[in-house]
């Protein structure tokens, strides 16, 4: 077991608010309240990079800075990061940059890679999930029927379907 403390993330110690866990690697990414971005090696604890995602402009609110989810692609070397704003930025994994930057009606509340695909699946408090094909920032699709906010979602064994709990009180299930 290891502790990584304010050495090791040079004197930040911001509240993480979202863990992201690359199935495919040791590597995880932990996100803050004010879009702090810490990259660490799992096995080592050390830790490979830091970035701040999102930069306020005069008179944002700072909660809308809030890193809500990350999820990382498993067949591209993608992450993904939702926050409160509703914006979504897509980074490539071997630069840390910015590659897309997509955008939802209100706040992000978890993302999603479809296992061994580029689709980015996003649910948020405006009531819909989104699908992105995360390559072209392209919008695939786009599943309603809420009437409050979406605030988790899941696919079936299988990947074809995608249920949603919703913050009325109902569960509803799309087509993947």
């Amino acid at each position: 077991m290891y502790k990584i403390e304010k050495p090791e993330l040079k004197g930040l110690s911001p509240p993480w608010v979202s863990l992201g866990l690359n199935s495919s690697t040791v590597i995880a990414s932990f996100g803050s309240r004010d879009s702090q971005v810490v990259i660490v090696n799992t096995e080592t604890g050390n830790v490979l990079t830091m970035f701040k995602a999102f930069e306020l402009k005069d008179g944002e609110d700072i909660y809308d800075a809030s890193i809500e989810s990350i999820s990382w692609c498993d067949s591209l070397s993608l992450m993904a990061l939702g926050l409160v704003s509703g914006d979504i930025f897509i980074f490539d994994t071997k630069t840390w940059r910015v590659r897309r930057s997509l955008k939802c009606g209100d706040a992000v509340t978890k993302l999603e890679f479809l296992k061994d695909t580029p689709y980015l699946y996003a649910s948020s408090m405006e009531g819909k999930v989104h699908k992105w094909d995360a390559r072209t920032g392209e919008v695939l699709d786009t599943f309603v029927g809420h009437h409050m906010g979406v605030l988790d979602f899941a696919f079936d064994c299988t990947g074809s379907r995608v249920i949603t709990a919703g913050d009325e009180g109902v569960s509803l299930v799309f087509k993947a």
